[in-house]
């Protein structure tokens, strides 16, 4: 090139580069400016399931679970067999008290990933919100037997076992 020339113009970022430059404004705390590249990322590829799924759990960690239902679900026309993503939206439509939908969910999400302590927890939650708590002590013991200092497990099996009125076994998981 000589040095009359004009320099060639920069091709544009590419989807899967402005999702890993969203990534890292999530880890940085920037979740407005994350948005927004996750939003470029899909104005170039609607199916992009991994952008969809972040932009929902943005909207749904910004108290937006509704949209949140609404993206995670889309991701998940992309990504059907995302247990992560199955968990995501369970959380999501719990939290918009769609509890029967959310525990299939998280049901759905146990199918694919026997054994994602998070999901056991969750569905016992879920299960909590339907007033099936032995079902939901089950999953509780199951999140604990995968993952021994799972703290929040520990915790979620005591409040349950309180619900139930078993006051000795809910002061064993404190």
């Amino acid at each position: 090139m000589s040095s009359g020339e004009p320099p060639l113009p920069k091709p544009p970022p590419s989807a899967d580069q402005l999702f890993q430059a969203a990534l890292l404004l999530e880890k940085q705390a920037r979740p407005a400016d994350a948005k927004r590249l996750y939003l470029a990322v899909l104005s170039r590829e609607p199916s992009h399931g991994l952008a969809l799924h972040n932009l929902g759990l943005l909207h749904y960690r910004n108290g937006h679970a509704k949209e949140a239902v609404d993206l995670i679900t889309r991701a998940l026309e992309h990504l059907p067999d995302s247990a992560i993503a199955r968990n995501n939206l369970a959380n999501a439509l719990l939290a918009v008290g769609q509890v029967d939908q959310a525990i299939d969910e998280y049901k759905r999400a146990l199918s694919v990933e026997p054994d994602y302590a998070e999901a056991h927890n969750n569905l016992g939650n879920g299960l909590v919100a339907a007033h099936r708590l032995t079902e939901a002590a089950a999953h509780y013991q199951r999140a604990i037997e995968l993952k021994p200092n799972y703290a929040e497990a520990h915790y979620t099996a005591g409040s349950a076992l309180l619900t139930a009125g078993q006051l000795q076994e809910a002061i064993s998981r404190f």
